[in-house]
């Protein structure tokens, strides 16, 4: 009998193929309990690609309509919290996750648990540690390294783990509720981390699983509604998060940012992967 089990949610838009071969492997592991695949409303061929898969263990759920990632991610985790496992892994197709991995997640301490997420910028590889916060601006950066860091020797403060793949207790969920829903795209992974961290859940890396995350790297013209996305979620953090005293300087700072990117959308062609966050 296998002591570990766990349900997978993966939300799907416009990612067919690799949201297939994900779930499907995914689907192979003894420790999985389900795979649950939410098309977020897909405007190519992916829902036909979805529906073609044929295992017992995989469960495809249609919105009528693009929710964004909270909303749309919420659907799935609703229908893992019925099922009588314990952890649920939210994953994006474009990592790569074995069985191994899945193992060691379910047995770290935190409630809430990420691998080291490895991916490739301007040919270096780098490892993602988590993320923190800079509160006087309202905005996060991640904690990024070329070099991974020795497990003993490690001190990992972090405030939050991104969405692209974190295991979640279902306790978690069933004590702060699920990820909050006015973020269309962006800073909800944040915003759930905080409000677990508020509850006293514990949130950390396993920096025993690194799992490759395969990173889209676009130019900025073709990026303006993530752009748009990145922002507006960046404001509604501000709002939700910052004190009063704080907010007149981020909120400024949104302006230069909102300003900056009209210039680089103008002038150039640079890849938006060095100014908004391409992770969840």
């Amino acid at each position: 009998m296998n002591l570990i089990s766990v349900d997978c949610v993966l939300l799907n838009y416009n990612s067919g193929s690799l949201t297939v071969n994900l779930a499907e492997h995914l689907a192979k592991s003894p420790s999985v309990n389900s795979v649950i695949i939410v098309d977020n409303k897909s405007s190519n061929n992916s829902l036909k690609e979805l529906n073609k898969v044929k295992n017992s263990k995989i469960v495809i759920i249609q919105n009528k309509d693009n929710l964004g990632f909270a909303a749309g991610i919420n659907v799935g985790i609703r229908r893992a919290l019925k099922k009588q496992t314990g952890q649920i892994l939210i994953v994006n197709p474009d990592i790569n996750i074995n069985n191994s991995d899945l193992s060691k997640l379910y047995l770290s301490q935190a409630q809430i648990i990420s691998p080291v997420l490895k991916f490739k910028k301007k040919d270096t590889w780098l490892y993602d540690l988590g993320g923190k916060v800079n509160w006087i601006l309202g905005r996060t950066y991640h904690k990024e390294t070329s070099v991974m860091p020795s497990v003993s020797s490690h001190n990992n403060s972090i405030d939050f783990v991104s969405g692209a793949c974190m295991m979640v207790s279902k306790n978690v969920f069933r004590k702060i509720g699920l990820f909050d829903e006015r973020y269309f795209m962006y800073f909800e992974d944040v915003d759930f981390c905080l409000r677990a961290k508020r509850e006293e859940f514990n949130i950390d890396v396993n920096l025993n699983v690194i799992v490759q995350h395969n990173l889209e790297i676009h130019k900025i013209s073709k990026n303006l509604s993530k752009i748009k996305n990145s922002l507006i979620s960046n404001y509604k953090f501000i709002k939700k998060w910052l004190p009063a005293i704080l907010k007149p300087t981020a909120y400024l700072y949104i302006f230069f940012l909102v300003m900056k990117y009209l210039y680089l959308l103008l002038t150039t062609s640079y890849s938006t992967h060095s100014y908004f966050p391409e992770r969840a």
